[in-house]
């Protein structure tokens, strides 16, 4: 079982690594983004990273007007996962 979660943790330490590129920055493009926002995500997956934590990330991922065919694909593929993720439910005030 040790290794297992230790196995989570280094995909867990992995997918915050999967640095995402400066958005100003000219010679990073929409797609190249996008495709590492992408790997960030599955990689948050495989480490079972907080649901809220997966769906923050996502939300900061720019998906509209994608032109390219596959990175279409991929974001229509991680929008079902996204939507499958259980609800987080809001603490209440008490």
């Amino acid at each position: 079982m040790t290794s297992l979660q230790d196995s989570f943790s280094s995909i867990s330490q992995l997918a915050d690594s999967v640095a995402m590129p400066d958005r100003e920055s000219p010679e990073t493009n929409k797609e190249e983004t996008l495709s590492l926002g992408l790997e960030r995500v599955r990689l948050m997956f495989m480490a079972e990273e907080d649901a809220e934590r997966i769906r923050t990330t996502w939300a900061g991922l720019d998906i509209d007007d994608v032109t390219d065919e596959r990175l279409a694909r991929d974001i229509k593929e991680m929008q079902g996962r996204i939507d499958r993720l259980p609800a987080t439910v809001p603490l209440e005030a008490t």
